[in-house]
């Protein structure tokens, strides 16, 4: 097996936007830089590319253009290409979510311009190594933000102190999955890195809205402070719709240090340690098997039904596209909009699986924000050892469990950032298994 890793910046300039909430934030300051990291792997017959970027989502068409442009950079057919993103909240304006997050397009030219030239260089630096997987737990550093109320639903982000709040509906993801990557010397060349949590540590102040890698940024500080200033330490988040870093009942974090302006720091090196011991238990050994396939799912399109898309438009003539000032305001023109647009719009919702086998590991790709309990539902069914990355190639919203659709919640309300259907999430981790076994089969 050849591997090559590069990374380069991807940090916006001051006065573009940084998309994550509803309400409009504009980056007046860099905290740390944001990149793209490639990681470039050819076993002689096969060769993939992965492309992992430091911002919150970006949308299918704008990852055809990326696609194409890393493949004509290295040679790859597109669909060795798999594009993901950390789902960084203070990353810049690539994801598009009209109208509260239009993509900006010198944005995007500087995103083409240098995952160009990551995945060039990632080729042009690609040598025999040595690969080895590793796993450990970190159960102290994400909490599901889902809780069931007095009112017999479920509500999310349910408050440090409110007297209604009962008991949180489900559980976490603790582990930390790494593949360890090393030159045929034993020396170490990249790390790949895997944990469900959403990257929303790095939490805005005021008017000093900043710019920063999340935790993510700080775990790749950690590990060239570790193991040499050029290795790549290349994050893949998993399924973590509903877990974010929020300790709603302070039982390891206070609010204080949860809101304080160095968490993303704090986890990060909690994190980044974790990883460093997983990866010393990670035997590496040759591996010169690396397969892929994909498939394109038409999700059912959860729509609003007649009565909800009436409403949504009597909105929209009072309150024109662009007059919301407020938050709440801008919550509502988003949910009118998105209301409109899904009425009027495609029955289905194209989403597309990847997978990549390298030995008997397995990443596998999924676009959207997968609720936690799938991504263990699908570890628990295969016996690859599993990677699982969110936000890649596309995204189509949150994936929530049937049970979790019925029972409620924000990631379940009908908008561009929720649309696909109940049985969706179901239907992916079952269509992503049959492409890992398939694999499997042929080695």
């Amino acid at each position: 097996m050849y591997c090559g890793l590069y990374e380069t910046t991807i940090t916006p300039s001051l006065g573009m936007r940084i998309p994550g909430d509803f309400l409009p934030s504009v980056g007046q300051k860099v905290d740390d830089d944001l990149y793209v990291k490639a990681a470039y792997f050819d076993d002689g017959r096969n060769a993939f590319l992965i492309l992992a970027f430091d911002t919150v989502g970006i949308m299918r068409p704008t990852v055809l253009k990326i696609r194409a442009a890393a493949a004509r950079a290295c040679g790859l057919d597109p669909q060795s290409v798999m594009v993901c993103c950390t789902h960084d909240h203070s990353g810049g304006p690539a994801n598009e979510f009209p109208p509260m997050n239009p993509e900006e397009p010198e944005y995007i030219s500087l995103l083409l311009s240098r995952c160009g030239l990551a995945a060039g260089m990632a080729k042009e630096k690609r040598q025999p190594v040595l690969i080895g997987y590793g796993l450990g737990q970190e159960e102290k550093v994400s909490f599901n933000r889902r809780y069931w109320f007095k009112d017999g639903k479920i509500h999310t982000w349910p408050g440090f102190d409110n007297p209604d709040r009962l008991a949180v509906e489900g559980g976490i993801d603790p582990d930390v999955a790494v593949i360890r990557i090393d030159d045929l010397h034993g020396n170490p060349v990249g790390v790949i890195s895997n944990f469900a949590c959403h990257v929303t540590a790095h939490i805005q102040h005021g008017d000093s809205e900043a710019f920063s890698a999340d935790y993510p940024g700080q775990i790749a500080q950690v590990i060239k402070q570790q193991l040499g200033p050029n290795v790549v330490s290349l994050f893949l988040t998993g399924a973590c719709g509903n877990v974010t870093q929020v300790d709603w009942e302070e039982r390891i974090f206070t609010r204080g240090q949860i809101f304080g302006d160095s968490h993303h720091k704090t986890m990060g090196r909690i994190l980044a340690f974790d990883i460093l011991r997983a990866r010393e238990f990670a035997i590496p050994a040759p591996v010169d098997c690396l397969k892929t396939a994909s498939s394109v799912l038409p999700l059912e399109c959860r729509i609003p039904n007649e009565q909800a898309y009436d409403q949504a438009k009597a909105y929209l003539s009072e309150h024109p596209v662009g007059s919301a000032v407020s938050r709440d305001e801008h919550v509502e023109e988003f949910y009118a909009v998105s209301a409109v647009q899904l009425y009027e719009g495609q029955p289905t919702l194209p989403a597309e699986l990847q997978v990549l086998l390298l030995g008997d590991i397995a990443i596998a790709a999924f676009p959207g924000e997968m609720f936690c309990e799938l991504g263990m539902e699908l570890k628990k069914s295969l016996p690859q050892k599993l990677l699982i990355s969110t936000l890649s190639n596309g995204d189509v919203g949150y994936i929530p469990t049937e049970q979790a659709m019925m029972n409620g919640g924000y990631e379940g309300k009908i908008g561009f950032t929720s649309c696909a259907g109940i049985h969706s999430g179901q239907q992916m981790i079952d269509e992503s298994a049959r492409l890992i076994r398939q694999l499997a089969a042929l080695t």
